[in-house]
């Protein structure tokens, strides 16, 4: 038994997974860190908390490289400048919001859950028009620890009365907290470079499924999967 509309519940990573987010998130970390840390935030550091809570990694950078200074302020700054820098240009990955349409008008009761804050996930959902398609979203600030670990998948769950749920992430981090709830998940990875034949990431978690992303294609493949899981 799924839901009470008999459907399996879909719950959806944030950033990185519907929005296109990476860019937007490094430059508000980068400028809130030299505001407020005197900290010159590298692409490289970045990219190594992709997954990690927004608290936690700040908390991680601060500590390492300025102890002793809070970590409050500095959280309050990238959420700021990171709002402005969706309001002056928010990017759905391709298909992505198209395929929560789908999902949603087949009858999948929908969820986020992420590791950015409450005040985040609510804008973002706005600046994409899906409000209306998600039951509720929960954020990592809400639990008692963030990815990897499967309490904010847990959490969603648990409010949404979800007994069969898919997890849609684009993390390692994230992909791993889905199995440690028990929950089935789909990681999106990009297609290899040509000039590698890799992508950059490590072996997905067991038990977990990569799908590649394919553009606008994305839709019709991850509809089909989630259907037929």
């Amino acid at each position: 038994m799924g839901t009470p509309t008999g459907k399996r519940t879909v719950i959806f990573d944030l950033d990185g997974t519907l929005l296109d987010s990476s860019t937007a998130y490094f430059r508000a970390e980068r400028s809130a860190l030299r505001e407020h840390c005197g900290i010159t935030l590298t692409r490289e550091e970045h990219d190594g908390c992709i997954g990690y809570s927004l608290a936690e990694m700040l908390e991680r950078i601060v500590t390492e490289r300025r102890p002793g200074v809070p970590v409050g302020p500095v959280l309050h700054a990238v959420q700021q400048h990171y709002l402005d820098e969706l309001r002056r240009e928010c990017r759905p990955f391709p298909g992505m919001r198209e395929l929560v349409r789908c999902l949603h008008a087949a009858g999948h009761p929908l969820a986020v859950a992420s590791g950015s804050p409450r005040k985040v996930i609510g804008t973002v959902l706005e600046l994409l028009e899906l409000t209306r398609e998600f039951t509720c979203f929960v954020s990592s600030e809400e639990v008692a620890a963030g990815k990897p670990e499967p309490d904010v998948f847990r959490e969603t769950a648990r409010r949404m009365s979800a007994r069969e749920c898919v997890v849609v992430e684009d993390s390692w981090i994230g992909a791993e907290a889905a199995r440690r709830a028990g929950i089935p998940c789909f990681l999106l990875r990009d297609v290899p470079d040509p000039a590698t034949g890799q992508t950059p990431e490590r072996p997905p978690p067991q038990g977990v499924t990569v799908v590649r992303r394919q553009g606008a294609e994305i839709t019709g493949v991850l509809l089909d999967l989630v259907e037929n899981l």
